[in-house]
């Protein structure tokens, strides 16, 4: 056994294991709801007839003017807390979590985990490393219709030299 190790160290690492699982399963039980939650969209969309379709639509709209149409094909609240949790997670953990989703649902999730919008929410280092690989011409492309918050995590992350280039 190593004795320079300190006390206690063994726990905390093993603690900190033992909760990135917990979280991982947490993370494969709301991609499971959310796989319900569109397949139950799906049948019932498919149930409704056109016309009730429209009818209930134009309830929706009456009821909450300003919703978008699209607002009916959005990611589920489970889609978006399953990727919230897993950004947190070791890589290795959320390639398993994906490994273990069917196709479909494991593509969403990807998309949902890997984000332009979460850009502000990566650690400093990785995004310094997105923007190091990144083809500048595609990223100065992309931040010109981006929220605010992502061009400042951006340009924070970049030399003044490359930030004011990109501007």
């Amino acid at each position: 056994m190593n004795q320079s190790a300190k006390p206690g160290t063994l726990s905390r690492v093993s603690d900190k294991t033992a909760e990135a699982v917990r979280q991982g399963r947490i993370v494969l039980r709301l991609m499971q709801l959310h796989d319900r939650q569109r397949a139950e969209a799906r049948r019932l969309q498919t149930a409704l007839s056109a016309s009730t379709a429209r009818k209930v639509e134009e309830l929706l709209r009456e009821r909450l003017p300003g919703t978008p149409a699209e607002a009916i094909d959005s990611p589920s609240p489970a889609l978006g807390a399953a990727a919230r949790i897993a950004r947190s997670l070791p890589a290795e953990l959320r390639r398993a979590i994906s490994d273990k989703l069917p196709p479909e649902l494991a593509d969403e999730f990807g998309e949902a985990l890997y984000s332009f919008d979460a850009i502000p929410s990566l650690a400093p280092r990785d995004l310094q490393q997105l923007i190091v690989h990144a083809d500048k011409r595609v990223l100065a492309t992309a931040l010109l219709g981006a929220d605010e918050a992502v061009r400042r995590a951006v340009t924070a992350n970049m030399s003044s030299r490359a930030a004011q280039m990109l501007q």
